[in-house]
């Protein structure tokens, strides 16, 4: 009387077993995006910041830029 005496259980709705396969090969490929996207935006605002403070922080943001770019990838 476990998990493993059970059934699988259908998804909440009425989706058929094609329309949550088409999901679960989409779904990974908007994630991708919306994180290549973000990454972008913090690599403008990180430019955008290093261009403000270039005459006083050029050197700490240069690293900040780095750092940014290293998590992203």
């Amino acid at each position: 009387m476990g998990i493993e005496s059970q059934g699988p259980t259908r998804p909440a709705g009425n989706l058929t077993p094609k329309q949550v396969k088409t999901f679960q090969k989409v779904e990974p490929k908007a994630l991708g995006s919306i994180q290549i996207i973000i990454a972008v935006l913090c690599l403008c605002l990180s430019v955008t910041i290093l261009q403000l403070y270039e005459e006083v922080h050029f050197s700490p943001d240069v690293i900040v830029v780095v750092v940014i770019v290293v998590q992203v990838s």
